[in-house]
């Protein structure tokens, strides 16, 4: 067991602390310094995708796998719930055994966030965040034509790509089974058999209940699903649920969105998290103003900042730069981007959209005062 403990100690020295993963003879040597036999040496290789010279795996990923359902001396405390909210679990046959975290009454939203980042496992960049709007009932701008089936198509083929080669380890996204997050959760459960889930982070009110029911029940029925899948409450609103989920991830993705996906946004540059908007799906991304929120200036921000590897032009095409192309190409060039993605534990985003000083002093005076903390969104 010595060997096994030391070959990981090793392995993070090597592998958890830069860009390079876990590649298919690296993975081969591990399993088998676990006592895993040949035979099943090379299912487990072709189920996490590592099945090409270049394939890799992030290693934090792995050993968040590995030892997934490992008791780390944390426990639940689903009293903390709002009533409406665990009468709902208790009422779902094996829904109380997703809820991995609960905000402890008088616990700080920072202290949450943090608690959670650990309970959720790997690091923050190798994961991905999906923010946005709950539905696709409106169109986009630019491709209105295509109707709200044309915001889903996008959204499945940043979800499609992303999904078959970044790997990512958790897919975190908000209280919903609706619009983009449904989209993510089906791709998830096309490749439910690599280390992966997905958690869903819900404000702990009841007025989070009726996206509570579309999480857990299809219909009647609870919902069946075969990847891995993980419920955290924490804020008591809408906007401190939204900046705890915009401090978990390395990089969002954004869809359409209003103004909750405003306050999302304002925090993820804040915390220099990177940004992969979806710009032509319309709302708040497309530049839909609400009030005082908008999103000026953020296309001219991220132009010069693909992230590694992404092709520049795919990029430049995904933020709506330059003529107007086909809607086809339009989804290609979103494959290509999200395709090309690589979630490793130390790989810091290049695309961000970050705060000047004065804008990230107003953000944070207003994050902090009375009236964010009893803002509905």
């Amino acid at each position: 067991m010595k060997d096994v403990y030391d070959t990981i100690l090793r392995d993070f020295r090597e592998y958890g602390q830069g860009v390079k993963g876990y590649d298919r003879t690296r993975m081969s040597v591990f399993l088998g310094m676990l006592g895993v036999p040949e035979a099943e040496i090379g299912e487990l290789l072709a189920k996490f995708d590592l099945t090409a010279a270049g394939d890799e795996l992030d290693f934090e990923a792995f050993v968040t796998w590995l030892f997934d359902g490992v008791d780390a001396g944390y426990v639940c405390n689903t009293a903390d719930l709002a009533p409406k909210l665990l009468e709902e679990l208790q009422s779902c046959p094996d829904a109380l055994e997703h809820v991995m975290y609960v905000q402890p009454s008088g616990t700080t939203d920072a202290d949450a966030a943090e608690t959670l980042h650990k309970l959720i496992g790997g690091s923050r960049q190798s994961r991905i965040g999906v923010i946005g709007s709950l539905h696709y009932d409106f169109p986009g701008i630019r491709y209105a034509a295509e109707g709200p089936k044309g915001v889903e198509s996008l959204v499945q083929a940043a979800a499609q790509a992303m999904m078959h080669n970044g790997k990512p380890c958790r897919v975190v996204c908000g209280g919903s089974y609706g619009g983009p997050q449904r989209s993510f959760a089906e791709a998830c459960e096309e490749y439910a058999s690599r280390p992966l889930a997905m958690v869903h982070v819900i404000p702990n009110t009841e007025e989070a209940l009726a996206d509570l029911k579309g999480i857990i029940w299809d219909g009647s029925a609870p919902r069946s699903r075969k990847c891995r899948w993980k419920l955290a409450f924490v804020g008591l609103n809408w906007s401190r649920r939204n900046c705890i989920l915009a401090s978990l991830n390395g990089n969002y993705v954004m869809c359409a969105g209003g103004p909750g996906t405003h306050t999302e946004l304002c925090e993820l540059r804040a915390k220099g998290a990177g940004l992969l908007p979806l710009v032509c799906s319309g709302g708040l991304c497309e530049g839909v103003e609400f009030d005082q929120k908008n999103v000026r200036g953020m296309t001219e921000a991220l132009r010069q900042a693909p992230p590694e590897g992404v092709p520049e032009e795919s990029w430049r095409i995904m933020l709506g730069e330059g003529a107007a192309t086909s809607f086809e190409r339009y989804c290609a060039s979103v494959s290509e981007v999200f395709g090309a993605l690589q979630f490793r534990s130390s790989s810091e985003p290049k695309n961000r959209w970050p705060m000047g000083e004065k804008e990230l002093q107003d953000w944070t005076t207003f994050r902090t005062s009375a009236v964010f903390a009893s803002a509905p969104t």
